[in-house]
C-alpha cells in the first residue's frame, strides 16, 4: 500500500481552510474506509478491516494508536459524538 497524494486543487474552494500542513502519518496497517476527528482536535479515529484505531494527535511524534477497538466497520462513516463513537449504517 502506498500513500496517495492530494491533487493540487484539493485544498482550494469556498469553505475550505486556506492553509493546511501535515502533522503526522497514521499507519493504520490495513485499508482505511472511515476517518473522523474529535473536537477539540486531539484524537483521530481510523476504521477498517475489523477494527477502529484511536490516535492521539496532540503528540505528533507518537507512531502507535492509543487504543484499538475490534469491530466490523461495514460503512464508510464514523461519527464522534461526545463520549461515543458511532458507526452509521
Amino acid at each position: 500500500m502506498q500513500p496517495v497524494p492530494f491533487p493540487p486543487d484539493a485544498l482550494i474552494g469556498p469553505g475550505i481552510p486556506r492553509h493546511a500542513r501535515q502533522i503526522n502519518t497514521l499507519n493504520h496497517g490495513e485499508v482505511v474506509c472511515a476517518v473522523t476527528i474529535s473536537n477539540p482536535t486531539r484524537h483521530v479515529y481510523t476504521g477498517g478491516k475489523g477494527c477502529v484505531k484511536v490516535w492521539d494527535i496532540s503528540h505528533p511524534g507518537n507512531k502507535s494508536p492509543v487504543s484499538q477497538l475490534d469491530c466490523l466497520v461495514s460503512e464508510k462513516e464514523l461519527v464522534h459524538k461526545g463520549n461515543f463513537l458511532l458507526e452509521t449504517q
